[in-house]
């Protein structure tokens, strides 16, 4: 269909959201970048690939790109380890997802997303196991690494994102730090473009 010609609201919120995507570090763990062909097919291949059993030792052949995004997560995960106030409780071992506590730096969930969202690093609120908030402010934030991986994203740059989002998150107060991870989100997302 043209939307550019037969609608044009339609074709400015896609170019709208094209921007968005281009700019940003995606971390939504069931959302991914996809190809321009797969796009101007309106799905995604990975739709067709079951991914059944472990890295390295997969029951199905062709599972190379799922074995990357899991090294990807695994790699956030250590990283997000080493850090004193954020606490991986799921995932980054075996999937393409974890799940961190963040109730260490203060923030919550909801406010840990939002803060994100405007250094353009995209995350989603998570309930932790025995959290004390509400599942619409949580004390966690769920991570995934598909999309990442899909941009080029290596274990080196996954480490970086990691760091990135515990630097704003302990100090998510100032403004210099954010302006910092701001630029260094803009380097890194320059360096893999969503290809057009």
């Amino acid at each position: 269909m043209d939307y550019a010609g037969k609608s044009p609201e339609l074709w400015a919120a896609i170019k709208k959201e094209e921007h968005r995507q281009q700019e940003t570090i995606e971390l939504i763990a069931s959302e991914n970048i996809v190809s321009k062909e797969v796009r101007e097919a309106q799905g995604s291949v990975l739709t067709n690939k079951y991914a059944e059993g472990y890295p390295g030792k997969r029951y199905y052949g062709g599972c190379q790109y799922i074995d990357q995004v899991v090294k990807n997560a695994a790699a956030m995960a250590d990283e997000f380890n080493k850090s004193a106030t954020i606490r991986v409780v799921s995932g980054g071992t075996e999937n393409h997802l974890l799940v961190i506590d963040i109730t260490k730096t203060g923030i919550t969930g909801k406010d840990a997303q939002d803060l994100l969202d405007e250094v353009h690093i995209t995350t989603n609120k998570e309930s932790i196991p025995n959290d004390q908030r509400s599942p619409f402010v949580t004390s966690g934030l769920r991570i995934g690494t598909p999309a990442v991986t899909s941009r080029g994203f290596k274990e080196a740059d996954v480490r970086q994102v990691a760091d990135l989002i515990i630097q704003l998150l302990e100090h998510a107060d100032d403004k210099a730090v954010k302006e910092e991870v701001a630029q260094q989100v803009h380097e890194l997302t320059s360096k893999y473009p969503i290809e057009e």
